[in-house]
């Protein structure tokens, strides 16, 4: 077992030392620019966004090329293409781990401490990777201190959780050693109500298990396959068919030239494909 353990943990190190690969969701440079934002900021940028794709595709419709929205269109695009990739944090050190361990009031699995001393502090693993030991610690403790959702379920006791993800989190559950989601869902009471309460689900019957099947799974799909709506994307190519079945003498009416003219209109958004 310790054997199978230490080959674990040498593969979890050669998947943490590839940036593109220790998370599955790797952020891009757009992601980034945009985490920096307030809430006002980030508004008024979605619909700076919304608005020039708009007037993009009105100026398709309307048999012109607004060149001022393709090099917007080009900047923007290559932000949403490039990953921001950033190293692994570095290994935990034994006394931040034995702290973590003395808030829980549960000793951690012996794969979990060696992941944190020996792979990472977090930032290496599924989706956004697991949280750094001290934040595991203290979601935990902050999850138990009150009501979850409409229910005002209690925390469960020894679920600790370690990824965390939009709605819920994938988590020990210390009295089995199994990993599992808990995630805010709908359910219907017995009188018809339907409210939001706590679910869970079985991701793995062990963390070894977990960790492998993370470890074989396919990478990521890159984000500039990932940035745009399917309802946008869709528009997107309906414009763009539009364009290919003009003739030449269109194209150059709309200000496009013979070779290339998918680039001029797309600029780095994958779409000129």
């Amino acid at each position: 077992m310790g054997e199978h353990i230490t080959s674990l943990i040498e593969r979890l190190q050669q998947r943490a030392a590839d940036p593109h690969r220790r998370i599955d969701a790797v952020p891009t440079v757009f992601d980034r620019n945009v985490s920096t934002l307030d809430l006002g900021g980030l508004g008024m940028a979605m619909q700076g966004f919304a608005g020039d794709l708009a007037r993009t595709l009105a100026s398709i419709r309307d048999g012109r090329i607004d060149h001022e929205m393709a090099r917007r269109a080009e900047a923007v695009g290559q932000q949403m293409s490039t990953p921001a990739t950033e190293p692994a944090p570095p290994p935990a050190s034994a006394a931040q781990v034995e702290e973590a361990q003395a808030r829980l009031g549960i000793a951690l699995p012996d794969i979990l401490c060696r992941f944190y001393l020996e792979v990472a502090d977090g930032g290496v693993g599924p989706d956004s990777g697991l949280l750094p030991v001290g934040a595991v610690a203290d979601t935990y403790v902050e999850l138990l201190s009150e009501p979850q959702g409409e229910l005002e379920e209690p925390w469960p006791q020894g679920v600790i959780p370690l990824v965390a993800y939009d709605g819920g989190w994938d988590c020990l559950d210390s009295a089995s050693g199994r990993v599992v989601g808990v995630e805010f869902d709908e359910i219907e009471q017995d009188d018809g109500e339907v409210v939001w309460g706590l679910t869970t689900e079985q991701r793995a019957p062990s963390l070894e298990d977990w960790l492998s099947a993370w470890l074989e799974s396919a990478p990521p799909p890159s984000p500039a396959d990932a940035f745009s709506s399917p309802s946008i994307v869709d528009e997107a190519r309906k414009a763009r068919a539009r364009i290919a079945a003009m003739t030449l003498e269109e194209r150059r009416a709309m200000g496009l030239p013979d070779e290339g003219w998918e680039r001029v209109v797309w600029g780095g958004l994958g779409l000129e494909e």
